[in-house]
């Protein structure tokens, strides 16, 4: 398995809607959903990191790492149950090497089948 990088020149926010011309001035648990879809499709791995840098991008604004982090997991947390309910696209190893802590998994840290 390879590792999604975590960082980036630029997103592609092809098929994506958002106000563009709304002033923000503070990040929700809606635009961590919407940002995480955009890494997804972008195949950028969700991160704290990357995370910030791309509400930065979309959005124009930044949040405190404490924020980003507890949104972040609650996002984890719930495509996590979502995947476990069948209700993704992802297989279960996938989700849970996404809900991971914030760092990346080498590959000789990933069980083997057996």
């Amino acid at each position: 398995m390879t590792k999604l990088p975590t960082t980036f020149q630029a997103l592609d926010l092809t098929g994506f809607e958002f106000d563009r011309t709304q002033q923000y001035t503070g990040i929700n648990r809606e635009m961590i959903d919407f940002t995480c879809a955009v890494l997804n499709k972008n195949r950028i791995g969700i991160v704290v990191r990357s995370v910030g840098a791309a509400l930065k991008e979309i959005y124009g604004i930044g949040g405190s790492t404490d924020i980003i982090c507890k949104l972040l997991k609650e996002w984890r947390t719930d495509n996590l149950s979502l995947m476990k309910q069948g209700k993704s696209e992802k297989d279960l190893a996938t989700a849970l090497l996404e809900a991971a802590d914030d760092g990346l998994l080498e590959d000789s840290e990933i069980p083997e089948d057996k």
